[in-house]
């Protein structure tokens, strides 16, 4: 049988030596053909051959194959990279393959300038390169400098796939020299990190996995390099990269050699796992965790020995939907929570969305561990807490920091310390104030705001909330003053002060000075407009209809609802501006307009009203206008030194008649009633008989419009301002009367006036 084997051995060579001898042809065409033919010969060759008639094979053609490793067809190097990939995989005498074989391979890829163009042929070299590694072992030790070489430039290939197995390779030399390979890892660190961003997610992964290896079997010291990287990796939208930082971080905790120096790093990376939102990486994490925390309970188990044998019962007030961390993981964490908090606490401020919400979500699995040790970082942890519920995510305040946690932690806090915690007591209102502000509504958590504040008021032996805010708004307002001129109305200050003006009470009433510049400052048309907008409802909905606002009407009329006014392009601007006349409205009814104190400003506001009724297109803004011309327009006239400027109002106001919207329509008419009331005594309505006429007549036309409303509110109006000029009215009627489709309000109107001449034709 094996002089069989031995023949069929021999006849093969004898078949393709031809086509050796062709390989060193000129020709390339003949090259590529002998190649092909070899290739076709030697298929399946493998399976027919004994082992040692193969590796005889494989030392016979193995040399020229190498040489056509370096042939200048690619289709030549492809043929000879595969056949070499299959003597690796196949032959058995791989040592003497090996030190023809790394040699070669360092000149085609280890170089800094590339000498293989074929990405196909750079994959077929790194394939055969990592089943090499495979198959010696540790025997590749004595060949770790140009590996490191070859894989520090094709770890960075432009082919993604050359990358990835490039990245195997490295992990698998990694695992079987790990004696000899730390003395190299380091050069493979960066070409890592830069591949670890890659676009492809799979060469992501893979690249994960490798510097796990590499940094777990080579120089240890390198986790300070790549744990920021790593920790970038957990905000990847694909899953298997989450799921491999999570896998690399806790074999590290439990099996890196130096783990003990980098707890406070790697711990963050696994308990972010935790939070992951795919339940198979939160499982993966757990259990990563929980056999750390175990291994490192098991090689302290002396030092604990104490709290083993006396454990402390399960806490008061846990969250009863969490399960309590085991006790190996709780002391992994209280041992490291002093490193590990204050970072945390300055991501939950980082610029990126992302890494607050990541930062939110640990903070939360952090405290479960932490436990009782929490207690000695409260003063830090607090503010950093009052900030996270300021968040403008609102993933980063209902996923992460829970406002209903928070204020069930300041419960707590309430009940179980009592009365020392008013040495606290306004960071807890502050606190409260800015879960309250950012609720937008949910009575649960507002209802156990309000149980805080009710309780946090008794500690003070104060009778109601509103004492507490005299204790404590001065203060806060005055600090809140440092910052004003920067805010936004994402920022945590002004959800503060909206709920202290919202709320305050009597304990705003001496405090004015304190609070309207930061109104003020803020109203001014170039701060943020949704920021403006929640001022305006504010003061819309409380300060009308308290006496708080008095003193400073007239700087409120002329900073911030004048400046407002003023026409500007876009939905925006149109959205202010109906706020602003809702503001005035409300300030209308609460009859703030009247005072002798904004008499000066009347004149331009009437004239930004009146352009607003011209030009604005939203019609809520027409509509208020109207509402509110009714009711200032005889305060106005006061302040008008001329009746011209009276004269100029109906032009207007006769437009409005014709509005698409019969609610600005009806609104109109109301004003004039109001306009004329306006007129000063001792109008003389037969010198300006050509303004009364144009105004009348206007009037009638809408006697006879298709809305019988219309046509009924424009008769009483009629009936009521006809008491300037009567007589030019009846005149005007029967004019318009033949003109109407339906007479009859026409005809009841001329009635009206005629039976009205007679009454004051009559003597008494």
């Amino acid at each position: 049988m094996a002089k069989q084997a031995e023949n069929s051995c021999e006849r093969l060579l004898h078949v393709i030596s031809r086509h050796l001898s062709c390989l060193k042809d000129d020709d390339k065409i003949v090259r590529k053909r002998s190649m092909e033919s070899i290739k076709k010969e030697l298929s399946g060759k493998q399976k027919t051959l004994s082992v040692k008639e193969y590796d005889k094979l494989a030392l016979v053609l193995f040399k020229p194959f190498l040489k056509c490793i370096c042939d200048p067809v690619e289709r030549v190097r492809e043929l000879s990279a595969e056949m070499i990939h299959d003597f690796v995989e196949n032959s058995s005498n791989l040592e003497e393959i090996s030190s023809y074989l790394i040699p070669i391979f360092v000149q085609r890829l280890g170089l800094q300038e590339l000498l293989e163009t074929s990405e196909e042929v750079r994959l077929l070299e790194v394939q055969t390169l990592t089943l090499l590694v495979s198959r010696l072992q540790d025997k590749m030790a004595c060949y770790l400098n140009d590996m490191i070489k070859i894989l520090v430039q094709t770890i960075e290939d432009q082919y993604p796939e050359v990358k990835k197995t490039s990245c195997i390779c490295a992990s698998q030399l990694a695992r079987v020299i790990p004696a000899h390979f730390h003395m190299q890892s380091e050069s493979l660190i960066k070409p890592l990190l830069r591949t670890v961003s890659h676009q492809h997610a799979k060469v992501r992964a893979v690249c994960v996995k490798a510097i796990g290896d590499v940094v777990q079997y080579g120089n240890n010291s390198s986790v300070n390099d790549v744990i920021s990287h790593l920790a970038q990796r957990l905000f990847d939208q694909a899953p298997i990269i989450r799921q491999a930082v999570v896998c690399v971080a806790g074999r590290w905790l439990s099996e890196l050699p130096d783990r003990y120096s980098f707890f406070s790093k790697l711990i963050p990376l696994v308990m972010t796992g935790l939070t992951d939102e795919l339940p198979n990486i939160r499982e993966d994490a757990e259990n990563q965790w929980k056999y750390a925390g175990q291994k490192y309970l098991d090689e302290n188990e002396k030092e604990v020995k104490d709290q083993l044998d006396f454990a402390k019962p399960y806490p008061d007030h846990y969250p009863s939907e969490a399960v309590r961390p085991t006790f190996g993981c709780r002391l992994l964490v209280k041992r490291h929570l002093y490193y590990i908090l204050p970072a945390l606490l300055r991501d939950l401020d980082d610029w990126v969305a992302a890494t607050r919400i990541k930062s939110a979500n640990l903070l939360y699995v952090l405290l479960l561990h932490s436990e009782e040790s929490m207690t000695s970082h409260l003063e830090k942890l607090f503010p950093a807490l009052k900030h996270a519920v300021c968040d403008e995510e609102r993933e980063v305040v209902e996923k992460s920091s829970d406002q209903l946690w928070l204020a069930t932690c300041v419960e707590y806090l309430l009940m179980i310390c009592g009365d020392d915690c008013i040495i606290i007591s306004y960071q807890l209102f502050i606190i409260l104030l800015t879960i309250q502000g950012l609720a937008e509504g949910d009575e649960k958590i507002l209802h156990q705001v309000g149980n805080c504040l009710s309780r946090l008021a008794d500690i003070h032996q104060v009778e109601n909330v509103h004492k507490l805010y005299e204790f404590h708004s001065k203060h806060l307002l005055q600090h809140l003053k440092t910052s004003h001129q920067l805010w936004t109305v994402h920022s945590p200050e002004w959800a503060v002060f909206h709920t202290v003006i919202s709320n305050g009470g009597p304990a705003l009433e001496n405090l004015t000075q304190e609070w309207m510049p930061m109104v003020i400052a803020n109203l001014h048309p170039s701060k943020d407009p949704n920021l403006r907008l929640k001022l305006f409802a504010l003061f819309s909905a409380n300060l009308n209809s308290q006496g708080y606002l008095d003193a400073h009407l007239e700087t409120f009329l002329k900073d911030g609802i004048l400046v407002n006014l003023v026409w500007h392009a876009g939905r925006t601007e149109s959205a202010m501006r109906t706020a602003v006349v809702s503001c005035l409205w409300a300030l209308v009814q609460a009859e703030k307009l009247e005072s002798k104190t904004v008499a000066l400003q009347l004149p331009q506001l009437l004239n930004l009203l009146l352009s607003l009724l011209d030009n604005d297109d939203s019609t809520s803004t027409r509509l208020m206008v109207c509402k509110v011309l009714s009711r200032i327009l005889p305060a106005v006239a006061t302040s008008l030194d001329d009746l011209q400027k009276l004269h100029k109002l109906y032009p207007v106001l006769l437009k409005r008649m014709d509005d698409v919207c019969d609610d600005v329509r009806l609104a109109a008419m109301k004003v004039f009633p109001a306009y004329f009331q306006s007129f000063p005594s001792g109008y003389n309505a037969t010198l300006y008989a050509a303004h009364v006429r144009e105004i009348y007549q206007g009037l009638l036309v809408h006697l006879d419009d298709p809305e019988v409303k219309i046509q009924d509110n424009v008769l009483e109006v009629l009936k009521q301002i006809s008491i300037i000029s009567s007589s030019v009215l009846l005149t005007e009627a029967k004019k318009a009367q033949s003109m109407h489709r339906d007479p009859s309000h026409c005809r009841a109107l001329i009635e009206h006036l005629e039976h009205l001449e007679l009454n004051q034709d009559e003597p008494n």
